[in-house]
């Protein structure tokens, strides 16, 4: 099983799913602590800190095991941090009022092999 430890400096891209609604970045860049460990992406949302959120897996197994350990970052950050360890790609999806409701995962082109660290 990998495991990703995380610092605090591996900071997302400004636009990394970033919305025109606070409510919404004020929750994902609100400062968590990760520990998760061989858990189903399908199963993200129901791992604190992410019990708020609402996933959609498109072209990827639910039942595909991740890994994190990150003290001290934001929920953007750590979702970028799983994203880029894992191949994901990650966007918003908005409800019919505009406003964030759904983050899509998919797969990248490239995908990391689940190695261990060295």
């Amino acid at each position: 099983m990998l495991f990703l430890f995380a610092c605090a400096s591996q900071h997302p891209p400004s636009t990394f799913l970033r919305t025109d609604y606070k409510p919404w970045n004020d929750w994902m860049d609100a400062v968590v602590s990760v520990d998760i460990t061989n858990v189903p992406i399908g199963s993200l949302a129901t791992e604190a800190p992410f019990k708020q959120m609402n996933i959609v897996l498109n072209s990827i197994d639910p039942d595909y095991r991740i890994a994190l350990e990150a003290k001290g970052v934001t929920r953007r950050q750590a979702l970028w941090m799983l994203a880029n360890q894992y191949g994901l790609a990650m966007t918003v999806v908005p409800d019919t009022n505009g406003r964030p409701s759904v983050i899509s995962i998919t797969n990248r082109e490239i995908r990391h092999e689940n190695v261990p660290l060295k």
